[in-house]
């Protein structure tokens, strides 16, 4: 299937909310579009995305990778920032495995053994239909931001 077909295929707010990046939903989303406008502007919209379709990915096996630098955290003082971790709920554990899992298998993390260790959140963020019901894992990295340089 060609972006094209894909887009007047979906939602409007499913094509933006899970595959276009930030800027592009921000720009979509304040149009408003679809449902309302002329295919006329549809078809601009869409010949828009479609022009810089190379800077969308699908799913993260096409993310690429910067291989020309290391990244290094310089920080004030060497002692290891270590936290506790949160109480999450099974569920949250669960979501917690795959979402490692699917990072791992796409290469973008990689099993470590550090005396630095962050606390995972699991926040909700608004799905599809615009209600509070997924869950997002993020890391709480405020210790360690402080000792930066």
């Amino acid at each position: 299937m060609n972006l094209r077909n894909w887009i007047m295929e979906n939602p409007i707010h499913q094509v933006l909310q899970t595959h276009f990046p930030t800027p592009f939903h921000v720009f979509l989303t304040t149009l408003s579009l679809w449902g309302t406008s002329s295919p006329r502007k549809r078809d601009q919209v869409t010949d828009l995305l479609i022009k810089y379709e190379n800077v969308f990915t699908f799913s993260m096996k096409d993310l690429g990778r910067c291989k020309t630098m290391q990244l290094s955290v310089d920080l004030i003082d060497e002692t290891p920032i270590y936290q506790r971790r949160h109480r999450l709920s099974n569920h949250e554990w669960e979501l917690i495995y795959e979402r490692c899992k699917e990072l791992h298998e796409v290469g973008l993390i990689q099993p470590l053994s550090s005396d630095f260790a962050t606390a995972t959140t699991m926040p909700t963020k608004k799905d599809s239909a615009r209600l509070w019901t997924k869950k997002r894992m993020c890391g709480d990295y405020r210790p360690l931001n402080l000792v930066t340089l």
